[in-house]
């Protein structure tokens, strides 16, 4: 009985033995992620990559689903690439994205998540692996300083740049969509092209504008040179602007600008007061003319009169000395001319004695008296 006893110890001792070495051998062989495998963590769900996406960028943005509460792992080309940003959610899933730590090369890549459990750090099971790829991205447009000339205001300036020909552009501003538009195609296989805003751009702080170009697959290029800007508020008294001005980051070139047209607008006010002080002159030029035109014609007459008056006062004397030769004729021309009165003089008798006879003389016509007795 004691033999019987001490045998059936023995083999229980055994079993337990082996029983406690498979325990320990499975702990330390099998892999953690099989041991979690029985844990209540649900595997995150990938959204972006699905099955042979493919993107242009070198990094692009990994997102998918969680529950609450959950960290994840993101696993690219088979290793571990990072921590993914979860945002949770009223609803208990959250959503969760992730940007490579190093930019991925052009071809294909795998990428697969795991999920974490914070409060007790159960992990899920790791995600199906997703291929996807990167290609080579459509060659990006370049842009140049915004322009503002008279086809548009200066708060809708002319976005410029060249693309490729058949590229679709779209126009960012201010990390916004703003238009896109289809290029004009040229002979030499790069397109020149410009945009201007459909709303007025708000000429109390800076701007950003950059731009893509997508092909006819699709294929959308990466981002070109930014251009940073400030908009000037319009002028009410001016309409149009006659001369382009060339819109830039720096308020310096601004400064410039504006410094330069006043210059411009000094050498143009110069250019009329010299020209309105030739016209002065020019006037003045001819005003002397006329008043010495004016003055030779006042000579001129003044000499006539004198030549006149002197015609008639030569007139005047000789009709007063053929009134001196004369008989009652003359006196009388005398008596107009000077203002002379007939006087009375000594030979006033004589005078009435010729005139009686030579009354007689017509009243007895041709009778004549008889001579004198001859002695």
């Amino acid at each position: 009985m004691n033999m019987l006893k001490y045998f059936k110890q023995s083999s229980l001792s055994k079993v337990f033995g082996i029983f406690m070495s498979v325990c320990v051998i499975t702990l330390l062989v099998v892999p953690q992620s099989l041991l979690a495998a029985s844990s209540t963590v649900s595997t995150p769900t990938l959204i972006w990559p699905k099955a042979k996406d493919s993107t242009i960028y070198e990094q692009p943005v990994i997102t998918g689903l969680t529950k609450n509460d959950t960290k994840v792992e993101v696993f690219i080309d088979g290793q571990l690439n990072g921590m993914a940003k979860v945002s949770e959610d009223k609803s208990g899933t959250a959503s969760f994205s992730f940007v490579p730590s190093i930019s991925l090369k052009s071809g294909e890549h795998t990428v697969s998540v795991v999920a974490i459990e914070k409060e007790s750090n159960l992990k899920s099971l790791m995600s199906k692996e997703t291929l996807f790829r990167i290609e080579d991205p459509f060659p990006a447009p370049t842009l140049f300083q915004l322009v503002v000339n008279n086809k548009t205001v200066s708060t809708k300036p002319f976005i410029t740049g060249l693309a490729v020909n058949d590229s679709l552009i779209k126009v960012f501003i201010d990390k916004e969509l703003n238009g896109q538009f289809m290029v004009e195609n040229d002979k030499s296989g790069v397109a020149n092209f410009s945009y201007q805003p459909f709303l007025d751009l708000d000429p109390n702080k800076a701007h950003l504008v950059y731009v893509t170009a997508v092909n006819a697959e699709s294929k959308e290029s990466s981002y070109s040179n930014v251009v940073g800007f400030f908009v000037k508020a319009p002028d009410m008294s001016t309409e149009e602007y006659t001369d382009p001005q060339v819109m830039g980051v720096s308020e310096a070139s601004v400064a410039t600008s504006i410094e330069a047209e006043q210059e411009i607008t000094a050498d143009e006010n110069n250019e009329e007061t010299t020209a309105s002080d030739e016209n002065d002159s020019n006037a003045n030029t001819n005003t002397e003319t006329d008043e010495n035109g004016n003055s030779d014609s006042d000579q001129s007459a003044l000499v006539w009169w004198v030549i006149l008056a002197i015609i008639v006062i030569i007139i005047a004397v000789n009709l007063r000395g053929r009134g001196d030769k004369g008989d009652q004729g003359g006196l009388k021309g005398l008596e107009k001319l000077g203002g002379l009165e007939n006087k009375p003089s000594d030979h006033s008798g004589q005078q009435t004695l010729l005139h009686k006879e030579n009354s007689e003389k017509s009243e007895g016509g041709n009778n004549m008296p008889p001579p004198p007795p001859s002695k």
